[in-house]
């Protein structure tokens, strides 16, 4: 998990200066261009692109799911607290 948020101050600041999701993509994006290979090959430029995508949607919807889980039995413990206060 530390690796996945070894650049998070630094991508933070490029969201916030860009002011735009869009504007952050263009960022990154026009960076490639100007000082890698990155755009020679289209296909694989699009591959990888796509592939990172979906694996962070995968990501995401399972971190999304044990969340909605976790709150789920949180409530059900208050409730059960709650039942036995008034039980007492």
């Amino acid at each position: 998990m530390a690796e996945d948020t070894k650049f998070d101050g630094i991508l933070m600041t490029m969201i916030q200066q860009k002011g735009t999701i869009d504007g952050f993509f263009d960022g990154i994006f026009g960076f490639l261009r100007r000082n890698t290979d990155f755009f020679a090959n289209q296909q694989k430029a699009e591959e990888i692109i796509v592939n990172n995508c979906k694996t962070n949607f995968e990501k995401y919807n399972k971190e999304t799911k044990e969340k909605q889980k976790e709150e789920q039995k949180k409530k059900e413990e208050a409730e059960k607290k709650k039942k036995i206060k008034e039980e007492k």
